[in-house]
């Protein structure tokens, strides 16, 4: 996230895909963020893996990402 930006989670919507055991592994993607372009949705994908590889989680967090104002 720019320093520029701030952001606010608006949703999220989640999928549980298998039994989760062990330490797992987690991954946040997020898209370019282009500041220029104002305040709008952004939608963040998550997945977790256990330490097989397995795919145990996936989710779609929505955030609301918008300029910050100036001090």
């Amino acid at each position: 996230m720019p320093a520029s930006m701030r952001w606010i989670p608006k949703g999220m919507r989640v999928s549980y895909l298998a039994k989760a055991a062990g330490t797992m592994r987690a991954v946040a993607t997020i898209p370019p963020i282009d500041p220029a372009a104002g305040a709008r949705d952004l939608d963040v994908k998550v997945s977790i893996e256990d330490p097989n590889g397995t795919r145990v989680f996936e989710a779609t967090i929505t955030m609301w990402i918008s300029p910050r104002k100036p001090l």
